[in-house]
């Protein structure tokens, strides 16, 4: 029973985190194709400024909408008239705790995993590097 109710729970919560998260690859790519190769060309101005910051603002809200989702949901379907119905299904409480624990747990993995990831896909590429280090040589020159 705790396959199924790991089952449906992952389909609940993906409804809506799925949307989240599909909404930062667009960002990601605009990123990748636009801001970081301006950065080479013109240097750091405050278009590419803004592009990080509506990167960064958006990881933050993601992940904090992640998280707030799964605490509401596991609230909802627990202790609410949902919650209500839930536990009447034919399981002991520690599967339906199990379950919206896996559930929760794996959603924020992925969550983890797909912020992580852009960061790094951002962080690799090379005129961000070339960028980086050039600014680093030029405060450190000054020292």
């Amino acid at each position: 029973m705790l396959k199924k109710l790991f089952k449906y729970d992952m389909i609940s919560l993906s409804r809506v985190l799925i949307i989240v998260h599909l909404i930062l690859i667009p960002i990601i790519a605009f990123i990748v194709m636009f801001v970081v190769p301006d950065i080479e060309q013109n240097g750091v101005n405050l278009i590419n400024i803004c592009g990080m910051l509506l990167y960064f603002i958006y990881t933050v809200i993601a992940s904090t909408f992640t998280t707030l989702y799964i605490a509401i949901y596991f609230y909802k379907n627990l202790f609410s008239d949902q919650g209500y119905l839930t536990l009447t299904l034919p399981a002991t409480p520690f599967q339906h705790l199990m379950s919206k624990t896996l559930a929760g747990g794996l959603w924020t993995l992925i969550d983890l995993l797909f912020i992580n990831g852009s960061l790094l896909l951002i962080y690799f590429s090379s005129t961000v590097q070339k960028a980086l280090l050039t600014s680093e040589a030029g405060c450190l020159s000054g020292i």
